[in-house]
């Protein structure tokens, strides 16, 4: 049981992390709040991708399977699709 946690919860952050500090070392975007506030808007949209995966995609396969544990897909798009709502709010106020 704690496993199958552990592998949910770390698949969701590594899926909320990625896209923020893709966009901030890689891509050079500025956020309001710096980059702290970008990965706070990737978690928050990763577990919120998790939820939606959990209860209304249930009878769609699995997009990136880890372990027939955890589906990564749903968190990961929608992390991406935050953190790219979140640069352009953020270009447009100056950030």
């Amino acid at each position: 049981m704690i496993d199958r946690f552990a592998i949910t919860a770390i698949a969701y952050l590594i899926a909320g992390m990625v896209p923020p500090l893709f966009a901030c070392y890689i891509l050079r975007s500025k956020f309001i709040g710096g980059v702290w506030a970008a990965i706070v808007v990737g978690l928050i949209a990763s577990f919120v991708g998790g939820l939606i995966d959990t209860f209304f995609l249930t009878e769609i396969s699995d997009l990136i399977p880890i372990g027939r544990v955890v589906d990564a897909g749903p968190p990961l798009i929608l992390a991406t699709a935050a953190t790219i709502l979140f640069a352009l709010v953020s270009r447009s106020n100056g950030g």
